[in-house]
C-alpha cells in the first residue's frame, strides 16, 4: 500500500496543474498545432511523473528495472514534445520541415525504444528500500539518451528565444515569461536529474523531479492569467475538477478495506462523469458567449459603417436637392418666357399666322408645358426633402376642391369619350388642411385616371367617417395595376411596367409628391386593383380636424384656427 508523503503530493500537484493546462489548451482550440502539442506534452509529463513515483515504490527488482526504463522512455518524449511546443508556439498552423519529419522524429522514436532495452539499464544489483531510488547498472544507451534529451531541450529554448526577439510589446512579454519558466525548470532537471545521477551517481534528488516542473507550470499559468492565453473560467473549472479527481484517486489508493475501496471507486467514477459534463457545459457556454461577442462586435462595426454611410448619403441627398432646386429655378425662367411668347404668337399678338406654322407651335407649347410641370414637380420634391416646403393650413371645403377638379377635367374626359362622375354625398365638408396642396393631390389622382383610361367611367367620391376622417377615392375602368407594379406606386421616379406603352410622358413624380403632402396632413395613400385590364382605385385619407402637429413651415399659423 502506498503511503502519503511529500513525493506523492508533488506528483499530484504536477499531474493536476499540467494536466489541466494541457486539456484547457486543447479544448480552447482543437485545430491549433500549439494547443495539440501542449496537450501531448502534458500527457507525457503526467505519465513521466507517475512512472517516476512508482519506480521507487516496489520491492521487486524486475518491476523496478522496467519502471526505471519507462522513466527514460517517457523522458525522451517529454523532451521531444517540449521541443515541438517551443518550436510552434504560439502558432495555430505550422509546416514542419523534411529534416524534422525524416530525421528528428524517427531518431527520437528509435532512442525511446532503446531506453526500454538493456542497452540503457542492464540490471539492478542492489534494490533500494521502498521510498528510495535504486541505482541500476547502466549501458552506453544512457549516454545516448542524455545527449538526445539535452539537445532537444536546448534547441527548443533557442527556437523560443528567436521567436521572442522577433516580437514587440505584449507579445514579447508573453514569450519572455514562458521562456523564463522553461529555462528555470530545465536547469533544475539537467542538474538534478541528469548530471547528478549520471555523473555524480547521486540519486537522492530523483523523487523530487516532478517539483522541478513547477517553475514552468507557475510562470506559464501566470502568462495565461496575465495575457489571457486561455479562458480563465475554463481553467478554474478544470483545475477544481482535476483536483477533486486526484484527491479521490489518492483516497482510493489509501483504502484500508474492501468496502472503503468500493465506495472510493464508485465515488471517483461518478465524479469523473460529473466533471466531464461540467467542463463540457462550461466550454459550451463560453463558446456561445464568444460567438455572441464576435457577432456583437461585427454588428457594431457594421453599424458604425452604416452611420458613416448614412451621414455621407445625407450630405449627398442635401447636395442633390440643392442642385435640383437651383437647376429647376434656372430652367423655370426661360420656360416661362418661351411659354409666354408662344402663347402670344398663337393668339396673333405678332400678326396672323398660317395653319402650317400654328400646328408645330402648338406642339411646342404642349412640350413646353410638360417641361414646366416637370420643373414644378422637381421643385416640389426639392422643397419637401429639404424641409423648405411651405404649407398654409386653414379651413377649406373639400367638396369644393373636388368639384373644381371635376370641372377642370370634364371636357377632357368627354374628348376621350369617358364618363366622369362626381356624386356629392354632402354639399359641404370643412377640413383643416392646405387647400392648394390638397387640390394638387386630387388633380394628380384624377389626371392619372383620365390619362390611363380609354373607355368606361371615372368616378370621384368622398366618404366621411364620423368627425374623424374623410376619404377621397378615384375609380376607373382603365389598364389596371398588376401585383408587380403595385409595389412601385408612390415611389420617386417610379412608373409601372407597361405605362410607357399607354402614355409616353410622365416622370413618376406625381404620386410621390401626393404621398408626401398627405403624410404632412398625417393621412395615408393607397391603391387597389384586381389586376391588369381591370381598372384601379386610388385613395387618400386625412383627418378632418387636421394634423395634431402643424409643420414648422406652415406660413399661416396665426390664422390656422381649427373648427
Amino acid at each position: 500500500m502506498f503511503h502519503l508523503n511529500i513525493n506523492l503530493i508533488s506528483v499530484a500537484l504536477t499531474v493536476i496543474t499540467i494536466g489541466s493546462l494541457g486539456f484547457v489548451a486543447f479544448l480552447n482550440n482543437r485545430k491549433s498545432i500549439s494547443n495539440k502539442t501542449f496537450l501531448f506534452f502534458s500527457i507525457t509529463a503526467v505519465f513521466y511523473s507517475i512512472i517516476n513515483y512508482l519506480s521507487y515504490q516496489f520491492n521487486s527488482k524486475e518491476v523496478t528495472l522496467w519502471l526505471l526504463r519507462f522513466v527514460l522512455f517517457s523522458s525522451v518524449w517529454y523532451a521531444y514534445f517540449l521541443f515541438q511546443f517551443l518550436l510552434v508556439f504560439p502558432k495555430d498552423k505550422y509546416v514542419f520541415s523534411k529534416l524534422y519529419k525524416k530525421l528528428i522524429t524517427p531518431s527520437v522514436a528509435v532512442i525511446s525504444i532503446v531506453t526500454l532495452t538493456p542497452l540503457t539499464f542492464i540490471k539492478i544489483d542492489r534494490l533500494a528500500p521502498v521510498g528510495f531510488v535504486s541505482n541500476p547498472v547502466r549501458g552506453f544507451g544512457v549516454t545516448l539518451f542524455g545527449i538526445t534529451t539535452f539537445l532537444l531541450v536546448i534547441s527548443g529554448i533557442v527556437f523560443l528565444w528567436r521567436n521572442m526577439v522577433k516580437t514587440k510589446g505584449q507579445e514579447r512579454k508573453k514569450y519572455g515569461i514562458v521562456l523564463l519558466g522553461t529555462v528555470l525548470t530545465y536547469i533544475l532537471i539537467i542538474i538534478f536529474n541528469m548530471i547528478s545521477p549520471l555523473l555524480l551517481n547521486d540519486l537522492s534528488y530523483i523523487p523530487y523531479v516532478p517539483a522541478f516542473t513547477l517553475p514552468f507550470i507557475l510562470l506559464t499559468s501566470y502568462a495565461i492569467v496575465r495575457y489571457r492565453l486561455f479562458n480563465i473560467k475554463v481553467i478554474t473549472t478544470e483545475l477544481l475538477t482535476f483536483s477533486l479527481w486526484i484527491f479521490l484517486l489518492i483516497r482510493l489508493l489509501l483504502s484500508n478495506s474492501l468496502g472503503d475501496f468500493i465506495v472510493s471507486s464508485l465515488l471517483l467514477g461518478f465524479t469523473i462523469l460529473a466533471g466531464i459534463f461540467l467542463i463540457k457545459a462550461v466550454l459550451k457556454e463560453i463558446d456561445q458567449r464568444e460567438r455572441l461577442e464576435k457577432i456583437t462586435k461585427e454588428l457594431e462595426i457594421v453599424n458604425s459603417q452604416l452611420e458613416v454611410a448614412n451621414v455621407e448619403l445625407t450630405k449627398l441627398d442635401k447636395v442633390k436637392s440643392e442642385f435640383i432646386s437651383v437647376a429647376s429655378h434656372q430652367l423655370r425662367t426661360p420656360l416661362t418666357v418661351v411659354k409666354g411668347y408662344v402663347s402670344m404668337i398663337l393668339e396673333g399678338s405678332y400678326g396672323k399666322i398660317t395653319g402650317k406654322v400654328k400646328d408645330p407651335l402648338t406642339k411646342v407649347q404642349i412640350s413646353n408645358q410638360r417641361l414646366v410641370e416637370l420643373v414644378d414637380d422637381l421643385l416640389n420634391i426639392s422643397r419637401i426633402e429639404s424641409g423648405r416646403q411651405n404649407y398654409e393650413f386653414k379651413n377649406n371645403d373639400i367638396v369644393a376642391l373636388v368639384t373644381e377638379v371635376y370641372d377642370n377635367f370634364k371636357i377632357k374626359a368627354e374628348e376621350k369619350k369617358l364618363k366622369l362622375i362626381f356624386e356629392k354625398p354632402f354639399d359641404t365638408l370643412t377640413v383643416f388642411c392646405d387647400g392648394k396642396k390638397l387640390h394638387e393631390v386630387i388633380m394628380n389622382y384624377v389626371s392619372n385616371a383620365v390619362k390611363y383610361s380609354d373607355k368606361g367611367t371615372v368616378s370621384l367620391s368622398l366618404e366621411k367617417k364620423g368627425d374623424e376622417t374623410v376619404t377621397f377615392k378615384v375609380k376607373d375602368n382603365g389598364m389596371g395595376i398588376t401585383k408587380e407594379n403595385m409595389s412601385m406606386l408612390f415611389k420617386k421616379f417610379s412608373r409601372g411596367k407597361g405605362t410607357y406603352l399607354v402614355q409616353t410622358e410622365g416622370t413618376g413624380l406625381g404620386l410621390y409628391v401626393a404621398k408626401k403632402i398627405i403624410e404632412v396632413h398625417e393621412g395615408r395613400v393607397w391603391a387597389e386593383s384586381q389586376g391588369n385590364g381591370k381598372g384601379a382605385a386610388f385613395f387618400f385619407t386625412i383627418p378632418i380636424k387636421g394634423p395634431k402637429k402643424l409643420p414648422e413651415t406652415n406660413v399661416d399659423t396665426s390664422k390656422a384656427v381649427k373648427k
